[in-house]
């Protein structure tokens, strides 16, 4: 133990106190305003270390950013004239960028969400509704073959909830406060409703698809399916009890359902769309029977080109045999 006595003659002045101050102060008061002192440097040296930190950081992105990106060899620019793209003799980057997303044009498949429903919802309603349009423009502008993404009849707080999103005016997505039916043409407008007896087979490019924009946890159950057959509007419901067995409800949020349909656009797979955009916790499995349905096929496809195979090769046999024949008889002649 150290004796803190005013006797003690190894007490030490700091550099920066001057014999004149000394005197007025106790050796209590000097020893604090070596604390503030030793803090203040503390407090330095761990800026320095943060900035030197974060140059490191900074030039480790730099180095992975150029390892991403790699010089054409001459193969790359065969393969790439073959298909008729231009090749600059720069880089060609791995991944694309945010900006070269934009770059990529929209496919001629059409979704729109049905924002009408503005009325029936609570400020926590709508504001779970605009994050899931989020989310829908998100997966879209991340996708191969990103679709035309429409948000039909967007008024009141859904619509000031979505312009107060940063960049909302600069997403490319289409929009009016006019009813998708006022938009489009009945014939070409299929409603998508887990209540519709009618099965979603295949999408086609000219056909509109419509999701409802309603966040109720099912307080509404059945709502969009009967406003669709007031006005008269095709309905269908997508394939899940055809592709897939699962534990809990088949309950799908307005992304969920998004997800799917732009998945089956690039995959042309309804398990493979359907299985991605289902999360984990509703217990989502491929049906056993689809399986062995998909692997029948293949066989089926398999048998048909082996007999076409076979009944070519015994053609060209055949063929082959009959003009034996001739040459034959004619070198006897």
């Amino acid at each position: 133990m150290q004796n803190n006595n005013k006797n003690n003659n190894n007490f030490s002045l700091p550099n920066w106190l001057s014999s004149n101050d000394s005197k007025s102060l106790s050796k209590h008061a000097i020893k604090k305003l070596e604390k503030i002192q030793f803090q203040k440097q503390k407090q330095k040296e761990k800026k320095k270390r943060k900035k030197n930190q974060s140059k490191k950081i900074q030039n480790e992105n730099q180095q992975k950013e150029q390892q991403n990106t790699t010089t054409p060899t001459k193969k790359d620019k065969q393969d790439h004239e073959e298909k008729g793209s231009q090749i600059e003799d720069e880089k060609l980057p791995r991944k694309i960028s945010r900006k070269n997303r934009k770059k990529i044009p929209l496919s001629n498949f059409r979704i729109v969400i049905d924002c009408s429903f503005d009325e029936l919802m609570s400020v926590f309603e709508i504001k779970k509704l605009t994050n899931q349009i989020n989310m829908c423009y998100g997966a879209n502008n991340k996708a191969e073959k990103p679709i035309k993404l429409y948000l039909a009849g967007l008024i009141g707080r859904t619509k000031a909830k979505l312009e107060s999103t940063n960049g909302f005016l600069n997403w490319r997505i289409f929009y009016d406060e006019k009813k998708y039916q006022e938009i489009f043409k009945k014939d070409e407008i299929i409603y998508l409703t887990s209540e519709s007896e009618e099965v979603l087979d295949e999408i086609y490019e000219d056909k509109v698809y419509i999701i409802g924009g309603l966040v109720d946890h099912n307080r509404l159950k059945g709502l969009t399916y009967e406003e669709a057959k007031k006005i008269g509007i095709k309905t269908a419901k997508l394939p899940i009890d055809q592709y897939l067995s699962m534990r809990s409800r088949k309950v799908l949020t307005v992304d969920q359902v998004f997800s799917i349909i732009l998945n089956y656009i690039n995959c042309k797979d309804w398990s493979q769309a359907l299985i991605k955009a289902i999360p984990l916790r509703k217990g989502a499995k491929v049906k056993k029977d689809q399986n062995l349905k998909e692997n029948q096929n293949l066989k089926q496809n398999q048998n048909e080109n082996l007999n076409e195979n076979e009944n070519e090769n015994e053609n060209e046999n055949q063929n082959q045999n009959q003009n034996q024949n001739k040459n034959q008889n004619q070198n006897q002649n």
